[in-house]
């Protein structure tokens, strides 16, 4: 019960915050303060009941680092998008640009950028770590982590009533739930959301950035992708749809991996 009170109170804390820091004139100013502190009283609680590695909301165990050369390929995403954005900057006359880059430190954006990892930070604690630990106890664990991949992409349908672009939620919605899926088998082989919180911190900001490039050079929406983007998005999802099923079998089914509490 706690747990669905959690997403209603997430959701309309999200679709209301940003309506008002748009009737301030302030874009996602009041966002960023309420989901701040809504995960400022979430972990403090947690932190207080010592509940916060019961959750996965700790460092991971690994002392090795090769044993994190496995998830190499989950940096892809982020590792486009920058490549994707400095090739083009450096095609065309960037002299007028001073967007995240170039020191234009605008309080819209400031506040989007502090959005985006308080988002990707508050969604690992949330999915990744409380429910799909809280669940596993319960049910089998390729239940829980379709379960927790498919709640995580829904919630992004919200994200309609900021964007306003359908084809744009739509590929957000299924990334999330790919992903989201790949994240959910990391977490359970590591026992944290560390770095699933890192890698989705570094998608929603590269993310970001090649967002501003395409509203800049080319003048496109805000929420919008050019069609050889779209070409790349998909091949992309294709790509973690099979490593996400290959982590799985290698990861769960395999090493016959356990939790015991």
């Amino acid at each position: 019960m706690i747990i669905y009170i959690g997403i209603i109170l997430y959701s309309f804390i999200f679709i209301f915050s940003e309506r008002a820091s748009q009737y301030i004139a302030r874009p996602h100013l009041v966002t960023v303060l309420l989901l701040f502190l809504f995960w400022a009283v979430v972990l403090g609680g947690l932190y207080n009941k010592k509940h916060l590695e019961l959750f996965f909301i700790c460092f991971p165990a690994h002392k090795n680092v090769l044993e994190y050369m496995i998830y190499v390929p989950l940096f892809l995403l982020p590792l486009i998008n920058l490549i994707v954005f400095n090739r083009e900057f450096y095609e065309k006359d960037v002299s007028n640009y001073s967007g995240i880059i170039w020191l234009e430190f605008e309080t819209s954006r400031v506040s989007e950028i502090l959005l985006l990892i308080i988002c990707a930070v508050g969604e690992e604690i949330f999915f990744r770590g409380i429910l799909l630990s809280t669940l596993i106890k319960q049910f089998k664990i390729l239940n829980c982590i379709i379960v927790v991949s498919l709640i995580f992409a829904f919630l992004h349908v919200s994200n309609f009533d900021v964007m306003g672009n359908f084809k744009y939620v739509l590929i957000q919605c299924l990334y999330a739930g790919v992903i989201g899926f790949c994240f959910a088998v990391i977490t359970y082989r590591d026992r944290s959301i560390f770095l699933s919180v890192v890698i989705h911190v570094l998608m929603n900001i590269s993310s970001f950035m090649l967002h501003e490039k395409n509203n800049f050079l080319y003048g496109i929406d805000e929420f919008d992708l050019l069609d050889f983007q779209i070409i790349i998005s998909i091949i992309l999802l294709i790509i973690y749809l099979f490593y996400g099923i290959w982590m799985y079998n290698v990861f769960i089914i395999i090493d016959g991996l356990t939790l015991r509490y």
